[in-house]
This record gives C-alpha cells, sequence and structure tokens, in this order.
C-alpha cells in the first residue's frame, strides 16, 4: 500500500494523518528490530568464531571431488557445480571459508534472483555445519534439497 496515488500527474493523499503516523512507526519499530538483531554482540561474536573456525578448516587436496559431492548432497545442477569449481579454484582456497565464499560468489552468477538466494542460503548452511569436512564422507544415501517450500499469503482462506 502506497501513501499516494498518482492520476496524471495529480497526486493526492488518501490515508489521514493519523494513518501515517502508525504506518511510520510500524516501519520504525521494524527497523529497530532489525538493527538489534544484527548487532547482538553475542551473535555476532558466534558468527566470527564459525567463521575463523571454517579458515581452519580443510576440505581436502581435491577440490574438483569436493564441489562434486557438495552438489550430490545439496543437489546442484551443472552450471552451478561448475561457477562453484571456478571461484573455489581461483580463489585458491581449499578451506570450509573458501567453499563457502565460492558458493556464495557463485550465486552472484545466477539469473535467477530466487536460485540465487538459495545458493546463499547454502553458503549459510556449510557455516552452520561447522564441519564442512562431512562432504568427504562418501555415505550420500540423503541428499539434502535445499530448494524451500513457496511461501504463499492466504488472505481470506484462499493462497495466492
Amino acid at each position: 500500500m502506497g501513501r499516494q496515488i498518482e492520476n496524471d500527474d495529480t497526486a493526492y493523499e488518501i490515508y489521514s494523518d493519523e494513518t501515517l503516523k502508525a504506518d511510520d512507526k510500524a516501519f520504525f519499530m521494524k527497523v529497530e528490530d532489525t538493527v538489534r538483531t544484527a548487532i547482538d554482540e553475542t551473535k555476532f561474536n558466534l558468527t566470527v568464531e564459525k567463521l575463523m573456525a571454517a579458515k581452519g578448516q580443510t576440505t581436502g587436496s581435491d577440490p574438483i571431488k569436493t564441489v562434486e559431492l557438495l552438489a550430490d548432497k545439496y543437489i546442484l545442477n551443472k552450471n552451478e557445480e561448475a561457477g562453484i569449481l571456478r571461484h573455489f579454484i581461483m580463489a585458491n582456497d581449499n578451506s570450509a571459508f573458501g567453499l563457502i565464499n565460492a558458493v556464495t560468489k557463485a550465486s552472484q552468477d545466477i539469473d535467477d534472483y530466487n536460485r540465487a538466494t538459495e545458493l546463499e542460503r547454502l553458503g549459510g548452511e556449510i557455516l552452520a555445519d561447522t564441519a564442512p569436512c562431512i562432504l568427504l564422507d562418501t555415505k550420500r544415501s540423503v541428499m539434502k534439497d535445499i530448494t524451500p517450500l513457496q511461501n504463499k499469503l492466504a488472505v481470506d482462506g484462499a493462497a495466492y
């Protein structure tokens, strides 16, 4: 919903001042909540510790095999796998941190916004695992699909 409706270069307000003030208040409360969460020192320090630990974890000496295992585990297509491998090798960082960076960098090459977001999320999942060396485990009986369920907006019982 907007504050103004434009019609033939003539703009007029449709909401009362009281409604606009309430809308502004809600918006700024959301901003405050977002900033508060983002700057929570404990959460920030935990993320930094995980990143530092990832920098010290090796993914092995074979980047091709590492990326193949990643692609199998997270059901990546061949183009995504090739992009991750390219960035992984170019960065010359065989740590878990290097793999995370390769995944998130490869997401920037994806044209589809939703799929690119899924690859960004995958980078976070690798970090959350705190042990990407599990990729080297050859037991791949369960593959994880990173494709999220579509969020649907329900209004009066109807899904959109």
